[in-house]
């Protein structure tokens, strides 16, 4: 994707000053492209870039002692952050801990 803005040191969003005459016509263009996506609810802003590490507690077949996977995110994780997925390792031993305490008792 070429960028068609830039911030000015204030921190304004202008066209990019070595876009040809149709410079906001071309930024319009993408923002309404944008807006269509997002009213068709195919926008997705991600927590995370993609390819971030992710955390997950998992007990293998159910048995057995707790570890926690890595891998990188996948969609499907992005209704789970916060609840079996995490995105510090510190999240998912604080919740690993919770599970195991949850099986104590």
């Amino acid at each position: 994707m070429d960028r068609l803005t830039e911030r000015t040191g204030e921190g304004q969003a202008i066209p990019r000053m070595d876009l040809k005459n149709n410079g906001h016509q071309r930024c319009m263009e993408r923002l309404a492209e944008y807006e269509d996506l997002e009213e068709q609810g195919k926008l997705l802003k991600l927590c995370v870039p993609i390819g971030s590490l992710v955390y997950e507690p998992y007990q293998f077949m159910g048995n057995g002692a707790w570890e926690i996977a890595v891998h990188k995110i996948r969609l499907e994780d992005l209704d789970e952050i916060g609840k079996s997925v995490f995105l510090t390792r510190q999240e998912a031993e604080a919740a690993l801990k919770e599970l195991e305490r949850g099986k104590g008792e």
